[in-house]
């Protein structure tokens, strides 16, 4: 293997069923956005889409849930009309889709049922 090539894949990888913890790990929020609609078309049953900026970690607190062609198909990259696919500007742009705002808007409604429960 040629020195500061790829590093050759040889399985798939596998979503964890169980996240890390730590900080702003929320499972609950989670599973809980597994059971609303896509946000785009009204699917049942979405994945989770991790909106990440800046290169920055994975924040359960910026979450929406995204069917499989609009987030991430499979697990989870493939989706012609997905955000990896297309990139953060061009999605929104495509999708007519704040990120930004709605992230902000599933957190408070996470935040507003977690307070009344």
């Amino acid at each position: 293997m040629k020195r500061g090539g790829p590093i050759p894949r040889t399985a798939r990888l596998r979503a964890r069923s169980r996240t890390r913890g730590g900080r702003n790990s929320l499972p609950g929020k989670l599973a809980w956005l597994r059971e609303q609609r896509c946000d785009i078309c009204g699917r049942l049953y979405p994945e989770v889409h991790h909106d990440r900026r800046l290169g920055s970690r994975a924040d359960d607190r910026r979450t929406v849930p995204l069917c499989q062609p609009f987030g991430k198909a499979g697990h989870h990259r493939d989706g012609p009309e997905s955000v990896q696919v297309l990139g953060r500007t061009r999605f929104q742009e495509l999708h007519r889709y704040d990120l930004d705002a709605r992230c902000a808007y599933w957190q408070a409604r996470w935040d507003a049922q977690e307070r009344a429960a």
